[in-house]
């Protein structure tokens, strides 16, 4: 598992760096919700840094360990912050706690996502930085106010009904409000529609910056990277002599790259002693924090690989091992206070992820999109069938009833 913590650590990076705390809605905008650290507990300033550990420990324990790992989870924490507002009970509980707002009330908690997000557009002059929020549902139904009025306060979200008859038009109309809030690098984030979808809230995020101090181009050499399985690979190698602040040691050597943008940087640790899979397991935020802690800056040549990397995985199951497990039960899921026409029967179909990271000599790209696909119990006579999931599959001769083909699919898309 390479390129594991670049951006989930520049994301705890970014939450923990939170001072002077703002509404999230345009600085233009004369009533904007403001904030002071002291009306928002240190523990919630705290949360989405613990989370994103422990759902990137999470991912990586379920990972086969052959792939890049790449995720947004402050993203993930928005779609999932969106929806909790349309929990009850204990489903809103279990969300709550895995979220890392345990203890604290739900006008708290939207503060403290309304917070983060007016800090991100503070310091992000001199970067492209864009997050965004919407929430798409269907059109036969209509919104409980509270539940649309705490998302568009807080979130910013953009709340929209549209006809899930119309599936190509709902599909495209989702996919390019994702598109033009990631620069067109997160594109099908919705492939298909389900029936029973009733809701789709979405967190798209965009980052872009150029690093203080540019690799140069002539310098950018062919050279081997060794993964675990005792193989090397070629790969395109960046070089640079400048002023960092890094520590090396027995057990790890850690970088921090600065943006043109002070306000960010990317933080690169590469074990020593441990597998990456074993240092992900006990790399926690207060670990991590302690690793900057011990930064000294001096004069030392640097060399980090070119990537572009594209990943995409549904969380359903990473979220259940965390604790989320009532949501994703349509028997028990309390979301309550999301529709007027349905108190019941509405619950979390799917969660997803796809992300984009790009790395050169000039800089960093960085975009995700999250989405809460939440299903309804129709109470139409349609039935449907969907072979969305590995399947057998046999050709008989019905007349003597003699099987002449049989198989197995795990993947229709032969490659």
């Amino acid at each position: 598992m390479r390129n594991l913590l670049f951006v989930t650590i520049l994301s705890l990076l970014i939450f923990a760096s939170c001072s002077e705390i703002t509404g999230n809605k345009s600085k233009k905008d004369d009533d904007v919700i403001k904030y002071s650290l002291d009306e928002i507990p240190a523990k919630l300033i705290k949360s989405n840094n613990d989370f994103s550990m422990r759902l990137f420990h999470t991912l990586d324990t379920q990972d086969d360990g052959d792939g890049n790992i790449f995720i947004s989870p402050v993203s993930v924490s928005f779609a999932l912050g969106m929806t909790m507002n349309g929990a009850g009970g204990n489903t809103f509980e279990e969300m709550k706690n895995v979220l890392g707002f345990s203890g604290s009330d739900l006008d708290q908690i939207n503060a403290s996502y309304a917070a983060l997000i007016a800090e991100l557009y503070d310091v992000s002059e001199g970067v492209e930085f864009n997050l965004a929020n919407s929430i798409w549902f269907r059109d036969e139904f209509s919104l409980q106010d509270e539940f649309t009025q705490l998302n568009q306060d807080y979130f910013n979200a953009k709340v929209e009904a549209l006809d899930f008859s119309d599936v190509q038009g709902t599909l495209e109309t989702i996919n390019s409000w994702v598109e033009n809030q990631t620069e067109d690098r997160i594109q099908d984030l919705l492939k298909t529609l389900d029936p029973n979808a009733c809701m789709f809230l979405i967190n798209a995020i965009y980052f872009k910056a150029a690093w203080k101090y540019q690799f140069d181009e002539e310098q950018t050499t062919d050279s081997h990277f060794y993964p675990e399985n005792g193989e090397n690979v070629l790969c395109e190698m960046m070089n640079i002599k400048s002023n960092f602040s890094f520590t090396q040691g027995t057990d790890y050597d850690a970088l921090e790259l600065p943006y043109d943008n002070e306000n960010y940087s990317m933080i690169v640790i590469m074990p020593k002693t441990e597998t990456i899979d074993n240092f992900v397991q006990i790399a926690n935020a207060d670990v991590i924090q302690d690793i900057i802690d011990n930064f000294t800056e001096d004069s030392v040549n640097i060399s980090l690989p070119k990537m572009e990397i594209e990943y995409e995985k549904e969380l359903n199951d990473i979220l259940k091992e965390m604790g989320i497990i009532e949501a994703f039960d349509p028997n028990r899921a309390n979301f309550s206070k999301m529709f007027n026409e349905m108190d019941g029967g509405v619950w979390i179909e799917n969660v997803k992820q796809k992300s984009f990271l790009k790395v050169n000599e000039e800089g960093t790209e960085a975009a995700a999109a999250t989405v809460v696909q939440m299903n309804f119990e129709s109470v139409s006579d349609e039935k449907f069938i969907y072979f969305n999931k590995p399947f057998l599959f046999f050709i008989n001769e019905k007349q003597s009833g003699s099987i002449l083909f049989c198989g197995k699919i795990v993947n229709p898309v032969v490659e």
